[in-house]
């Protein structure tokens, strides 16, 4: 298989192409992202250090950033912070232990809350899913996630008084846009919503069984309308809350990010994920199986591609885990699959 000469995409990335030295034009094409800085930060938080019970809400899935981001702000800003974990139901017991080992250790109040719009489409959504596979439509297995976060963190907000929502989001640096191309939804080079729509709604026609399902389809526009239109930073907006992605005034760097929620959190990753990354949900693991059995390579590559671009890491390192970290692990594909009617 054909990698990229520079980073370490390979050719069954969709719509990817190499120019005569081998360089895809990701890495032709990369800039990188302008940090507003750690002053920057500490100048945007505060005014909003005051007399209310909570200074900010972190909203925390027990996955690696989101627990950095709730260390940074407890003990590098100082700041009261009440944590928001939204349960999709398909958690791992390392991430519940996780989220407990953190909320202890910085000694913060949390709300755990419960939904379960993910677990009600789960089956439908494979199922119709299985009638014709297409690679570009697994996004849609976490149908429901957007909802319940955006449904935890706005409740919470209000219920609180909170005006400042701090989120470990991912680096927009690192960000190579997988699930966007496999919907084909560029268009003289660009994505839009509209191209996106377009993109998703010829699958839905060549697929009746995802309307079929009254409640797969509902979810379906509702998620869409949750993620795509009104989204998290429009309700905030509208709420006059401020919404600070960590990542978008401070570089990611991975490996003081794992040293430091090791140390002073006592987080792990299941014992059974090879890699850090998004080990905090069991779908992300059904969803790297599918991409690696339809395209030849998982998400890890993007993010290990984008770590390259930005001089995180060698190339030749980025190879080195891409052989390691891409290793699925079946026996809990075929467990999640089991729960609920599927085999492997």
């Amino acid at each position: 298989m054909q990698r990229c000469a520079r980073c370490v995409l390979p050719e069954t990335f969709p719509d990817i192409q190499f120019d005569s030295q081998g360089i895809c034009d990701f890495c032709n094409a990369y800039s990188p992202v302008r940090r507003l800085g750690a002053e920057a930060l500490a100048e945007a938080v505060e005014p909003f250090r005051g007399e209310r019970p909570y200074e900010c809400m972190v909203a925390l899935s027990g996955g690696r950033d989101s627990s950095y981001a709730l260390l940074y702000a407890v003990k590098r800003l100082g700041l009261r912070v009440l944590a928001v974990t939204a349960e999709n139901g398909f958690f791992p017991e390392q991430t519940r232990v996780n989220i407990a080992n953190a909320v202890e250790r910085t000694g913060v109040d949390h709300v755990w809350m419960r939904h379960d719009f993910t677990e009600r489409t789960f089956s439908p959504f494979l199922r119709a899913w299985l009638h014709h596979p297409d690679p570009a439509m697994i996004p849609l297995v976490c149908t429901g996630c957007t909802t319940g976060i955006n449904q935890a963190i706005i409740r919470n907000c209000e219920a609180h008084g909170i005006s400042l929502l701090f989120r470990g989001t991912p680096d927009p640096d690192l960000h190579l846009p997988l699930a966007i191309r496999l919907a084909r939804t560029y268009a003289n080079g660009r994505a839009s919503r509209l191209s996106l729509l377009r993109g998703v709604g010829v699958r839905f026609l060549k697929n009746p069984w995802y309307y079929a399902h009254p409640v797969l389809f509902l979810s379906f526009l509702r998620e869409g309308w949750k993620r795509y239109w009104r989204t998290l930073d429009w309700e905030m907006r509208k709420r006059q809350i401020r919404h600070i992605p960590l990542f978008d005034f401070l570089r990611w760097e991975g490996k003081e990010v794992e040293r430091a929620i090791r140390q002073e959190l006592g987080w792990c990753k299941p014992a059974w994920s090879p890699c850090t990354w998004r080990s905090d949900c069991k779908i992300h693991v059904l969803k790297q199986y599918v991409y690696k059995q339809t395209l030849g390579l998982t998400k890890n590559d993007c993010l290990l591609s984008g770590m390259v671009q930005a001089g995180m890491i060698t190339r030749e390192e980025a190879l080195l885990r891409v052989k390691r970290e891409n290793r699925i692990p079946l026996a809990i594909v075929d467990e999640l699959l089991s729960e609920y009617g599927f085999r492997l």
